[in-house]
């Protein structure tokens, strides 16, 4: 006589079921995603006097140490650089950068984005975040594109973040000025203005103390010192 018996296991289908399944090594378990493992060297523009260096996101991380930065004449313009998507560093997918080091293109997506009680909100890889950057005629142009893959519309706010400290390519390097002044930048009160809205002439003057009547006519661009140019009604 032979004496058979049927077994049937079940799969947890939930996190309380996986944890009191125990040491079932079937269960399934959701890893989240927030950071990319192929981040590595830096990538370099490079056109006339400016270059710029950022790490593979196309960010510029924040450090007065960093050699990171955007650079024109040998000074930095340009010492933090950011884009966030809902608060959140979107995932590395790829970069690429042209043999010449002239133009550079990265392609990003969401991480695992929560709300405030910790549920997920968002699965990551569901939105894509294209940009594009180049330097042209000692000025830094991107662009950025985001297309959604879900197949659900969706509201994320996106963040671009930036400063700048101004400090010389030598100071970036670690080497000390024999006199140092310390220096301070005061705030410019009122908003930035719109980049759809700009305003006539100067685009700073709701915000300059020292704007004139005539700061609303248009700005000539002229050399004020040998090598050096301004675009302002009073200098």
């Amino acid at each position: 006589m032979n004496d058979s018996s049927q077994h049937k296991e079940t799969l947890p289908t939930d996190r309380a079921s996986a944890t009191e399944a125990g040491s079932n090594p079937h269960q399934v378990f959701a890893i989240g995603a927030a950071t990319s493992l192929v981040e590595s060297e830096p990538l370099v523009l490079k056109y006339g006097d400016a270059f710029g260096v950022f790490d593979k996101n196309g960010d510029i991380s924040v450090g007065h140490a960093n050699a990171e930065g955007l650079y024109y004449k040998d000074t930095r313009h340009l010492s933090t650089l950011s884009v966030t998507l809902h608060g959140a560093r979107p995932i590395l997918l790829s970069s690429t950068l042209r043999d010449d080091n002239a133009t550079m293109t990265c392609d990003l997506s969401n991480p695992d984005l929560y709300d405030r009680e910790g549920h997920l909100r968002l699965e990551h890889d569901r939105i894509h975040v294209r940009r594009s950057r180049f330097l042209w005629d000692a000025a830094c142009f991107e662009r950025l594109s985001v297309c959604n893959f879900d197949d659900q519309p969706h509201r994320l706010m996106l963040e671009i973040n930036f400063s700048a400290d101004f400090a010389d390519l030598f100071e970036v390097r670690g080497i000390r000025r024999a006199l140092e002044l310390d220096a301070h930048v005061s705030e410019l009160a009122g908003e930035i203005p719109s980049p759809i809205d700009i305003p006539a002439g100067c685009r700073l003057r709701a915000r300059c103390p020292l704007a004139q009547p005539v700061c609303a006519q248009p700005v000539p661009y002229r050399e004020v010192a040998p090598g050096h140019f301004a675009a302002c009604h009073l200098v």
